[in-house]
This record gives C-alpha cells, sequence and structure tokens, in this order.
C-alpha cells in the first residue's frame, strides 16, 4: 500500500469514528514535519468549549489545534474558533 493509499484509509476511518486524540496526534507525527507536539490548554473569553495548542509545523507558521465542542456545531462557533486561533 502506498502512503497515499494509508493516508487516505487513515483518514476515511478517522473521520467515520469518534475522535481519539492520541491516534489525531500519531498521524500528526507520522505524515507532518512538527517543531514539537504538546498539549496546552487554551483559555479564552469566547463561548467554543475547551481548547488545546498542540504544536507547531517546522516549515511554517502553521500551528495545530484541538477543541471540544460541548453544545451546537462548529458552523456556528467559527467566528470565535477564528478569533482565537
Amino acid at each position: 500500500m502506498t502512503s497515499s493509499d494509508e493516508l487516505k484509509q487513515f483518514l476515511r476511518q478517522y473521520f467515520q469514528n469518534p475522535m481519539d486524540l492520541g491516534r489525531w496526534k500519531g498521524f500528526l507525527k507520522k505524515y507532518f514535519p512538527l517543531e514539537y507536539l504538546r498539549e496546552e490548554k487554551i483559555d479564552s473569553d469566547y463561548e467554543i468549549g475547551t481548547g488545546y495548542y498542540l504544536g507547531k509545523d517546522k516549515k511554517s507558521d502553521v500551528g495545530y489545534f484541538y477543541f471540544e465542542i460541548e453544545k451546537g456545531s462548529v458552523a456556528h462557533k467559527k467566528v470565535g474558533l477564528r478569533n482565537l486561533v
């Protein structure tokens, strides 16, 4: 199986199952050039749920985040998420 096929299979399975942060962090480590990976809680005035900063890409300023949204949908909270990130 090529790595492209592995990636497609992983993403298909991943998004069809409940969120698994440990598995997602493993995915990031395998497929992205990370400078570091950690789990740092983000404090916010926005009512979007609990957020975590996971790390940063080595080659750019791309950051990786994880949010636990308790009520509602991402679509209704996208402004708060954008402003926070």
